[in-house]
C-alpha cells in the first residue's frame, strides 16, 4: 500500500502543469553539435521543469541552460511534438530547488489530490502568481466571474 500511495502522489505531482507561454533563453548544442543561444518560449511549466518550443533539433539526455531570471541546468527528456514553428521538448530541472525560477507558488500535494481544477492566478496588486487547486464550488465561481476573483491577501 505504501508503494501505491507513493505512485499516486507522483502522478499528482506530474499533473501539476500550468499552460503558460513565458519567454526563456536556451543555451546549448543542437543535434549537429552546433552551439546556440536562442530565444524560446514555454508551453507548460511545473515544479519539475517545463515543455519548451524551440527551433532547434535536440536529443534526449542532453543538457541545456535555461535562462529566465537566472541560468539553470536542465536535461532534455525528449521531443513531444514537431510543429511548423519548431519542436516542443520536455526538460527537467537538474536541481529540485529550481521551481522558484517561475515565480509561481505550487500547491502542496495534499491540496492537488482533492482538486477538480488547477489554474494559474495572478494578484492584480502584487503581481504574484500561484497555482490554485479549486474544488467544485470554487471552480464554478471562477467560471462565472468575468471581473476576477477576490481573496484577502495574507498580511
Amino acid at each position: 500500500m505504501n508503494n501505491l500511495a507513493t505512485c499516486a502522489s507522483a502522478r499528482v505531482e506530474e499533473a501539476t502543469r500550468v499552460t503558460v507561454a513565458l519567454p526563456v533563453e536556451v543555451v546549448g548544442d543542437d543535434l549537429e553539435g552546433l552551439s546556440f543561444f536562442d530565444n524560446a518560449q514555454t508551453v507548460t511549466i511545473s515544479r519539475h521543469g517545463a515543455t519548451i518550443k524551440l527551433k532547434r533539433r535536440l536529443v534526449p539526455d542532453q543538457y541545456l541552460t535555461l535562462v529566465v531570471k537566472k541560468p539553470v541546468q536542465v536535461r532534455v527528456l525528449g521531443r513531444l511534438a514537431e510543429r511548423a514553428d519548431g519542436c516542443v521538448y520536455a526538460v527537467a530541472f537538474e536541481k529540485p530547488s529550481e521551481p522558484s525560477l517561475w515565480d509561481i507558488e505550487f500547491p502542496p500535494v495534499s491540496e492537488q489530490a482533492e482538486a477538480v481544477v488547477r489554474t494559474l492566478l495572478e494578484c492584480c496588486s502584487s503581481r504574484t502568481r500561484e497555482v490554485c487547486c479549486l474544488n467544485v464550488l470554487e471552480a464554478e465561481v471562477l467560471q462565472t466571474q468575468s471581473n476576477g476573483l477576490y481573496s484577502r491577501a495574507p498580511l
